[in-house]
């Protein structure tokens, strides 16, 4: 709702300078993600925490402004979250990951996968 109005707010401001300056204008837009909330008290989050503390890992639900393929997932009734693990000066050039957060994931994963919740 609010990226929807934040979208109106700039095309009426494009049309009012355009006119301004007797211009012609064309105005179109493509959304290309998006965004969702998943509540903590949900039962994918609440499985995930759970998971992790079986595992001895220490769950962060962190808000964040990023797409994936779970931004899809969710426009079609699919609940899920987004597992980031390693993220280490994520999106720069000097973005890394470990193999013992590798297998952190894998393991995390496979736990998930054979989670009766």
């Amino acid at each position: 709702k609010d990226a929807s109005r934040q979208l109106l707010i700039i095309e009426r401001a494009v049309k009012r300078g355009a006119e301004e300056f007797g211009a012609t204008w064309d105005f179109t837009s493509n959304t290309l993600c998006i965004a969702y909330c998943v509540a903590p008290e949900q039962l994918v989050a609440k499985r995930f925490k759970n998971v992790c503390a079986s595992l001895g890992l220490q769950p962060r639900l962190e808000q964040t402004f990023g797409g994936s393929v779970n931004n899809h997932f969710v426009l079609h009734g699919m609940n899920g979250i987004v597992i980031a693990p390693g993220m280490n000066s994520c999106h720069s050039l000097n973005e890394y990951t470990t193999v013992e957060e590798l297998e952190r994931a894998a393991n995390l994963t496979l736990s998930l996968m054979l989670s009766k919740e």
